[in-house]
């Protein structure tokens, strides 16, 4: 018998565990993306503002800023495109909750923290129960991946 391997009903990595660490994980990941997220950082920036006025006119109108009704991309700063997904992922809750920065923010704040979930599943598909756990909460604590929840 391989000494590596331990009976799933037994020891630190039981199932009833692997839920536990699961969910405690995926709860500080949703803790540390809303800690402040609609003040941190400090106002939108150029690219989001474009994206949340786009957002606010599909919500009224079903078009851009420009008058294209229901775009594929966007045209940013009159040269180039952007995508559409984050801004028809806003229009839901621009109109539920109105403009503001909370509203503006709160999509990327949820797939963030789905993100974290998501490397967990491709990890155990991939690796394994505990590699998965691991990957999941360094993604958890990533500066990089919670800026993107920004």
């Amino acid at each position: 018998m391989n000494t590596m391997t331990q009976d799933s009903s037994t020891g630190l990595w039981n199932n009833k565990n692997r839920k536990i660490f699961f969910w405690s994980i995926l709860a500080l990941a949703v803790i540390l993306r809303c800690i402040r997220f609609a003040t941190v950082p400090d106002g939108i920036n150029q690219d989001e503002a474009m994206g949340a006025v786009d957002a606010w006119a599909l919500s009224k109108y079903g078009t851009d800023r420009y008058g294209t009704f229901l775009p594929v991309h966007f045209t940013a700063w009159r040269y180039s495109q952007m995508s559409v997904l984050l801004a028809y992922c806003m229009v839901p809750f621009i109109k539920l909750f109105g403009f503001n920065t909370v509203t503006v923010r709160l999509p990327m704040v949820l797939i963030s923290s789905g993100a974290v979930a998501l490397v967990y599943l491709v990890g155990r598909k991939l690796f394994s129960e505990r590699i998965a756990l691991v990957a999941m909460l360094l993604t958890a604590v990533n500066p990089w991946q919670f800026m993107q929840s920004r």
